[in-house]
């Protein structure tokens, strides 16, 4: 065997990991939980990781600019490679999306460098007979061992330190986001609890985007910033839906116990049918919405990766907020070779991931499939996987519509003119088939006021 060989190394990558965390500060966290200093095969590569490290520490953001000053005070620029080299990793990168994938491959080099140099070590000692063969070998197997483990941290809490934090949230005055929808509000224990995954799930035309948009909207509306990830349709689609939606008005029929729904018709407003009254109650939503806290990102190629990232940059920059996916299925897989079972199952995975990092609760829009009109009503295991998907949720609602129950409704419902007399709106029912927080199996009856896309309690 010869020994004379390079050892396993990748100093591309090296140099590609660096340079995305000067180009993206935010994701020296991500690189710092896979690797550290001695993982670099260049030292000046660890160099300027443990300055990236102190950086961070200090709250300094470890861009090019911080690291060039902190390098140049402390007389280490040369042992780098100079301005130029470090100003050429980040010219090398385009985006900091591959930075946990290059971590990793970086740190897997380590590994194999560590593991020939105990596996040299215990070759050295058994051919020098020394120590007891068996005593060598227990020896080493216990440093293959912690090499084994590397990477791997030791997450156990322990149980007081559970109490401390339940405590905390016990007092914290809101330790839920209520959804705006009092009825549900009351199943749920106060609302949707931090940290955890509430899922809409219904039929294509049913209405669980536009539950979805609701909740997030009345959530904004209390001042809680909202990331809304719309894969479905754009921006100024959700936009549009939102201005009619926040038009909703119940009033009395005048003489008549009888109450109609007025507000603009989401049609009217792509026509020049508006009348001086909707163009008032649309002037005065657009002023409500221009200081709602909340962002849509439509870009339709967001994958689980860029999505992680994306809520730890929105976390880091508010100390509460939303996440909202709609819908689920609608997002592509990092792997372009993934099946749509095992594409729903990584997507998933990932949003039960992001509430837990970020603390915030993510509501996902979860379409079902064509079983669900053929059994009695539509239930959680009607969406492909479905076992995955309600694994992660922590609360399902499971919207049925009457009106629409048979395939050959789905996506006919004649919308009708406003003001629409309540007794002929669509009745929604909601069945809460999973609450991890509550009472399971409640049952909310609503009406879908389909021209404003809104759900109103009945």
């Amino acid at each position: 065997m010869s020994l004379d060989r390079t050892p396993p190394q990748n100093v591309d990558l090296e140099m590609e990991v660096l340079g995305a965390i000067m180009l993206d500060p935010t994701a020296y966290k991500l690189a710092a939980s896979i690797l550290s200093r001695e993982d670099f095969y260049l030292d000046g590569h660890g160099i300027m990781f443990a300055l990236m490290g102190e950086l961070h520490d200090r709250g300094i953001p470890p861009d090019s600019v911080a690291l060039l000053d902190e390098l140049r005070s402390r007389g280490q620029l040369d042992k780098v490679g100079g301005v130029s080299t470090v100003l050429g990793m980040v010219a090398g990168v385009a985006s900091a999306s591959r930075v946990e994938a290059h971590s990793r491959k970086v740190s897997e080099k380590s590994i194999a460098r560590q593991g020939i140099r105990v596996g040299t070590e215990l070759t050295d000692e058994l051919y020098r007979q020394e120590l007891d063969p068996r005593r060598a070998l227990d020896e080493h197997a216990q440093k293959v061992a912690a090499l084994a483990s590397t990477g791997t941290t030791d997450t156990a809490v322990k149980l007081h330190t559970v109490a401390d934090e339940y405590w905390s949230k016990y007092n914290d005055p809101a330790p839920v986001l209520p959804t705006g929808y009092p009825r549900l509000d009351h199943l749920l224990r106060g609302g949707i609890a931090l940290g955890t995954i509430m899922d809409v799930m219904a039929r294509t035309t049913v209405g669980k985007s536009a539950l979805v948009l609701n909740i997030a909207t009345n959530i904004a509306l209390s001042g809680v910033p909202v990331l809304f990830f719309s894969l479905e349709m754009p921006a100024a689609q959700l936009y549009e839906r939102m201005l009619t939606s926040l038009t909703f008005e119940c009033k009395r029929i005048p003489y008549s116990d009888k109450y109609e729904y007025h507000g603009v018709n989401n049609y009217h407003m792509r026509s020049d049918r508006m009348t001086a009254d909707e163009l008032a109650s649309i002037t005065a939503a657009r002023q409500v919405i221009q200081r709602l806290p909340l962002r849509i990102e439509d870009n339709v190629s967001v994958t689980p990766r860029r999505f992680r990232m994306m809520c730890g940059q929105f976390a880091r920059k508010v100390p509460k907020g939303l996440i909202v996916l709609d819908y689920l299925q609608a997002m592509e897989s990092d792997d372009p070779r993934s099946t749509d079972y095992s594409r729903t199952c990584e997507v998933s995975r990932t949003t039960r991931i992001v509430a837990r990092e970020t603390g915030f609760p993510v509501l996902r829009a979860v379409q079902l499939g064509r079983s669900a009109t053929q059994a009695g009503r539509p239930r959680m295991q009607h969406a492909e996987g479905a076992g995955k998907i309600e694994q992660d949720a922590y609360t399902v609602l499971v919207i049925d519509r009457d009106d629409l129950r048979n395939d050959k409704n789905q996506g006919q419902a004649q919308i009708p003119e406003m003001p629409m007399p309540k007794e002929l709106a669509p009745v929604a029912t909601i069945h809460l088939d999973k609450n991890r927080n509550g009472f399971a199996g409640g049952v909310l009856k609503y009406k879908y006021v389909g021209p404003l896309t809104r759900f109103v309690e009945d």
